[in-house]
């Protein structure tokens, strides 16, 4: 049971793919685009001194799921690292020189 439900109103002919609140689309190829950068993960770890999915999350204006999915892209491009502490991830840049 769903308890008070987000109602976005549609006009006449609007799916609802094209409600997607927080998103902004693009005009020429109809895809949306990323609401928070790569550069903006990449700033928060680096404010941080490294930190965890929740510190970077609110650092960002973000929820917690949208910055571990994020983050895990970022450390599958070899980008960040991810290194678990207890049930707790700590990201980090990957330094140049890492392999």
């Amino acid at each position: 049971m769903v308890k008070n439900p987000v109602v976005i109103p549609l006009h006449a002919g609007q799916r609802v793919a094209e409600t997607m609140v927080g998103k902004d689309r693009d005009e020429s190829s109809g895809e949306y685009e990323d609401t928070y950068s790569e550069q903006a993960f990449l700033d928060a770890i680096s404010e941080l001194n490294g930190g965890g999915t929740r510190e970077i999350a609110d650092r960002i204006g973000c929820h917690r799921d949208t910055a571990r999915r994020r983050l895990n892209t970022l450390a599958e491009e070899g980008v960040v690292e991810r290194r678990d502490v207890g049930d707790a991830a700590f990201w980090t840049i990957r330094s140049s020189n890492s392999s």
